[in-house]
């Protein structure tokens, strides 16, 4: 029996049809509803995951935020939905966002 592999093209439609079927993070969603990606010459704001955490636990109270680290942000911060433009400073890894 032949095996099939996807090709990059195939692989990447799959994924948009499956997108309606993906779990709806909560994080991410709160995230999303504070920070955005900045927009044309728009300058963000560098920020670790940490004081990420920070301004969501200010927003969203510390009870909500509670079951959340800053380890958890980062790797949400680092998917796919997000594309935020990141580096390793000396706080550690550090995102570019836009608060609203």
């Amino acid at each position: 029996m032949a095996t099939t592999q996807l090709n990059d093209e195939e692989t990447a439609v799959l994924i948009e049809e499956n997108d309606r079927f993906q779990r709806v993070d909560s994080l991410a969603e709160m995230i999303a509803q504070h920070f955005r990606v900045p927009q044309g010459g728009e300058k963000g704001r560098w920020y670790s995951s940490a004081e990420i955490l920070t301004a969501l636990q200010s927003h969203f109270g510390l009870s909500t935020m509670a079951r959340y680290s800053a380890e958890k942000i980062g790797s949400t911060l680092s998917g796919r939905q997000f594309n935020l433009r990141a580096e390793h400073k000396a706080k550690g890894n550090c995102y570019l966002p836009v608060e609203m």
